[in-house]
């Protein structure tokens, strides 16, 4: 088969709308409006057709599970993955770490782990260290528990800052004051996501009166329990619980107040991508949200993480007039914009992916060569040329 352009390869088990899909769909977008090429490989998911329509190449594949991975099937999508020239690989969550580890091996190439959340966690021994560039995470809590929790080799590991595309990630039109305020969260539902406060919290709003509905967004292990909780505290008529959208932007159209109550998330790009819109954010003190948000100005801050301090921040944020809280969501879209851009992000990832390159050049080229390979392949990649478009 022939050669094509050397390719970026970003591997994620599902595009969903929820974390990390909208991160993703920023990071492939800016990639490929810089001249980068760029496939992702995913099992599916709602954001594959958004993708594709920002001009984004997406193979949907059957890919193997981590507890039982088929290594007939990873040799195939390695010869299929391998004949599109692909020189790098970007992955997106444990869960896909052994098959990139074993792409990487087959295309002879460095591979890149992203990892987002504690509830990743990190077994060194399940794939190939010696091609293994580089473990991204988003904040320096996160960077701290995976070296003393998880035994990281901390030279390993780079903080790398989340960005987000204001201009994907467009204001909502201002919602008609006449309408019963949402509160909403995403998923995934696991037992460290703490969306039974919200769910507690919720009850606590209900039994003082106030009309609202609760979206939760999303599936995973804890779905059906936190279903038990809501009939349980007879709140099934306030709460709505939906599975992937159609976009991002369906996910947030109808919100007015975004919940991230993770204790233990590093940063959420739901949460960013919730202020991007304008909508007013509440999240606990986890990870970086102290980075992200001034409490009573770009959004609302729950220390504790109890339920009962949740339930009286969301009623005093419900109680505000629409016209200030559409001000605080001014401010929250305010502030993701000047502190985290798209833009500073995609240079730290170009500089990273050439430093990874290099590296390869360094392994594998003689020295008389390095410098011409080493250019070749950065204007293959498009990563000079995505330097003085930035």
């Amino acid at each position: 088969m022939p050669q094509v352009a050397n390719t970026l390869l970003i591997l994620v088990s599902e595009l969903s709308v929820t974390s990390p899909g909208g991160q993703i769909l920023d990071h492939a977008k800016g990639l490929i409006e810089r001249g980068v090429p760029v496939t992702i490989v995913t099992g599916g998911g709602r954001l594959v057709k958004e993708a594709q329509n920002f001009g984004v190449s997406v193979l949907v594949r059957q890919l193997p599970r981590v507890k039982m991975l088929d290594y007939m099937l990873v040799r195939r999508l390695a010869r299929e993955l391998r004949s599109l020239g692909t020189r790098l690989v970007h992955a997106y969550g444990t869960e896909v770490a052994q098959l990139a580890s074993h792409i990487a091996q087959k295309a002879n190439c460095p591979w890149i782990l992203e990892v987002h959340n504690q509830n990743q966690a990190l077994s060194a021994g399940a794939f190939e260290m010696e091609s293994l560039f580089q473990i991204l995470v988003p904040s320096e809590e996160l960077r701290a528990h995976l070296v003393h929790k998880h035994k990281v080799p901390k030279e390993l590991l780079k903080v790398l800052r989340p960005g987000i595309d204001c201009d994907r990630a467009s204001i909502r039109p201002r919602p008609r004051t006449d309408q019963m305020p949402v509160i909403a969260s995403c998923g995934p539902f696991l037992p460290t996501g703490n969306h039974e406060t919200l769910v507690q919290a919720a009850k606590r709003l209900k039994d003082k009166g106030r009309e609202f509905q609760l979206l939760l967004i999303g599936d995973g292990p804890e779905r059906a329990a936190l279903w038990d909780l809501c009939s349980d505290l007879e709140i099934v008529d306030q709460v709505v619980f939906t599975l992937d959208q159609p976009s991002r932007s369906a996910v947030f159209e109808l919100v007015d107040i975004y919940v991230d109550c993770s204790p233990r998330e590093a940063i959420s790009h739901d949460l960013f991508e919730a202020m991007a819109r304008g909508i007013v954010a509440v999240a606990c003190r986890a990870g970086s949200v102290h980075d992200l948000i001034t409490d009573r100005q770009s959004g609302r801050v729950v220390i504790s993480g109890e339920d009962g301090e949740l339930s009286e921040i969301l009623l005093e944020t419900l109680e505000i007039r629409p016209e200030e809280r559409e001000l605080m969501g001014q401010a929250a879209r305010r502030r993701v914009q000047s502190e985290f851009p798209v833009k500073s992000h995609l240079i730290a990832c170009i500089n990273l992916y050439n430093s990874a390159l290099d590296r390869l050049e360094d392994r594998e080229t003689p020295p008389s060569m390095k410098r011409t390979t080493s250019r070749r392949w950065r204007l293959e990649l498009g990563l000079d040329a995505g330097k003085s478009k930035l």
